[in-house]
C-alpha cells in the first residue's frame, strides 16, 4: 500500500512537469507577447510546489493514523494587461490550480472559508475532483480602469493593499496575507470599485466599495448557491485619505467592512538610520455570532489591533525587519475560538501579543538566503521560517522553505476532548520545493 502511494506521489510531479513543458515551451518563442502599438501584452506565470507535511506530534488534533502528508500543486497563471484607448486599461488574471496530496486518514478538523470574502461573483469552475487530485479554474482578477484628469476609477476584481508593515497589517482588511507567507507575487482580487484622487504630488484619497456574501461558520456562504452572492454584512465601503509630511507617509481610513466598522491610521519613515512604522486598528462588531465548539464564545467582537515596527536595508545586502503586533482579537485562554477566528479572517492569529523577525542577507546575486521567526508572548510558542531563493534565470527561481514549529502540543482535554495547548505547537512541520518560471 505504501510503495503505491510512493508511486502516485511521482506520478503527480511527473504530470505537473510535462505539463509544464506542454504549455511554456510554445509561449517562450513570445515570452511576453506585446501587440504592435503596444496597447495589450499576455504573459503568465507557472509554479510548482511539493512538500512534505509532518503530522507525527499532532496526534490528538488530527485522524489517528495520520502521519505525513505529500501534497505537490501546480499553478498556471495567465495575465493580460492593456490600454485600449488614452483613458481606459483592464486587467484579466486567469488561474488554474492542481492540486495532488496523499492523505492517510482524514484531514485536519478546521477550514477556513476566508477565501470567499469580499467576492460576490462566482467565476469558479472545479472541473475534476476525487481522492488524491483536486483541479480548479477560475478567475483571479478581471477589472476596467478609467482615467480622469486627477482621479482614476477602476472597477472589477482588483487587488486592493492598504498598510506597509511586514508581518502584519492591521490597515490592510482585503485579503492580507499571511504573517508568514513566503509567495506574495500576486494578492488575490476582490469585487468592487475604488476611486483614487490625487490631491497633490504625495496625497490623495480613495473611495472604496466591495461586495460580498457573509459566510457562515460551517457551510460556507448563506443563503442559496448562486453566481452572485452579496449581502450588507460581507460588503464594505471606505474612504482613505493618505499624504506626506516632513518625510513620513501618513495615512488614514473608516468605514463599513466585513461583519462591523473600522477605523484606523499608520505612518511610515525614518527614525536615524531605522525604518520605521507604526499602524493602529480599531473593529466594531455589527453582531454577535455564538460558536458553541468546545470553548464558547462570539465569532466577532470589538477589538483594537496594532503594530509597531522598524527595519533597515545595509548596503551589504543585509536586510533585517522586527515587529510587534498586539492583537486585541486574539484570546490565548480560549485558542479553539482563536482559530476559528483566524481561518474566518477575524483575526491575523490567534496569540493577542507577538513578535515577528525576518533576516535576510545576499550571499551571490543570484543567492538569498533568509531566515524568520514568529514568537507568541502569550504561550511562549514560535514558527521558525529558514528560506533559501536561488535565481536560475531571469524568468526562473527555485525556493526552498520550512515551517517549522515549537509549542506545547494539543491534547485530550477529559480523555476525549481534543484542545490546543499553544498557537504554534498546534500546527504541522511543513518542508516546501518551489520551481517558479515566469512567461
Amino acid at each position: 500500500m505504501k510503495s503505491k502511494k510512493v508511486l502516485l506521489f511521482f506520478k503527480g510531479h511527473v504530470a505537473a512537469f510535462l505539463l509544464f513543458l506542454i504549455l511554456t515551451c510554445p509561449l517562450k518563442v513570445f515570452a511576453i507577447w506585446e501587440s504592435p502599438d503596444g496597447s495589450m501584452d499576455i504573459g503568465g506565470s507557472f509554479r510548482s510546489i511539493a512538500g512534505v507535511f509532518d503530522y507525527t506530534r499532532l496526534p490528538e488534533f488530527y485522524s489517528q493514523g495520520k502521519k505525513k502528508d505529500y501534497p505537490v500543486q501546480t499553478i498556471f497563471r495567465f495575465t493580460s494587461e492593456g490600454r485600449p484607448s488614452e483613458n481606459i486599461s483592464f486587467e484579466v488574471h486567469i488561474v488554474q490550480s492542481n492540486d495532488f496530496s496523499i492523505v492517510d486518514e482524514s484531514g485536519n478538523i478546521y477550514t477556513s472559508q476566508s477565501s470567499s470574502r469580499y467576492r460576490a461573483m462566482d467565476v469558479t469552475l472545479d472541473w475534476h475532483k476525487d481522492n488524491e487530485n483536486y483541479a480548479r479554474l477560475w478567475l483571479d482578477r478581471f477589472n476596467i480602469k478609467y482615467s480622469f484628469p486627477v482621479a482614476d476609477l477602476t472597477i472589477g476584481r482588483q487587488a486592493i493593499t492598504f498598510g506597509k508593515a511586514y508581518f502584519w497589517n492591521p490597515m490592510d482588511i482585503f485579503k492580507p496575507f499571511e504573517p508568514g507567507q513566503l509567495d506574495r507575487d500576486y494578492k488575490p482580487g476582490v469585487d468592487g470599485f475604488m476611486l483614487d484622487i490625487s490631491l497633490g504630488d504625495f496625497s490623495g484619497a480613495a473611495l472604496i466599495g466591495v461586495l460580498g456574501p457573509e459566510v457562515n461558520i460551517i457551510s460556507g456562504f448563506t443563503g442559496k448557491d448562486s453566481t452572485w452572492n452579496s449581502s450588507l454584512y460581507g460588503s464594505a465601503l471606505l474612504s482613505r485619505f493618505y499624504t506626506n509630511i516632513s518625510e513620513w507617509d501618513f495615512s488614514f481610513q473608516a468605514g463599513k467592512v466585513y461583519g462591523g466598522y473600522h477605523v484606523s491610521c499608520g505612518a511610515i519613515g525614518e527614525i536615524g538610520f531605522l525604518e520605521s512604522r507604526i499602524e493602529a486598528a480599531y473593529f466594531k462588531s455589527e453582531k454577535d455570532t455564538p460558536v458553541f465548539f468546545q470553548s464558547p464564545g462570539n465569532l466577532s467582537e470589538d477589538y483594537l489591533a496594532g503594530v509597531i515596527g522598524i527595519g533597515r536595508t545595509f548596503p551589504n545586502t543585509f536586510v533585517f525587519e522586527l515587529e510587534y503586533f498586539f492583537n486585541g482579537a486574539g484570546d490565548p485562554d480560549n485558542l479553539e475560538l482563536s482559530m476559528l477566528r483566524s481561518v474566518h479572517g477575524m483575526s491575523l492569529n490567534m496569540s493577542d501579543q507577538l513578535l515577528g523577525l525576518m533576516l535576510s542577507y545576499e550571499i551571490m546575486p543570484v543567492f538569498i538566503a533568509r531566515f524568520g521567526l514568529i514568537y507568541s508572548v502569550s504561550d511562549h510558542s514560535s514558527q521558525v521560517l529558514p528560506s533559501f531563493f536561488l535565481s536560475l534565470s531571469d524568468e526562473a527561481d527555485l525556493i526552498v522553505s520550512a515551517t517549522i514549529n515549537y509549542g506545547k502540543n494539543p491534547y485530550l482535554y477529559q480523555g476525549s476532548i481534543p484542545r490546543m495547548g499553544s498557537e504554534f505547537g498546534s500546527f504541522p512541520d511543513i518542508m516546501l520545493i518551489e520551481f517558479k518560471y515566469y512567461f
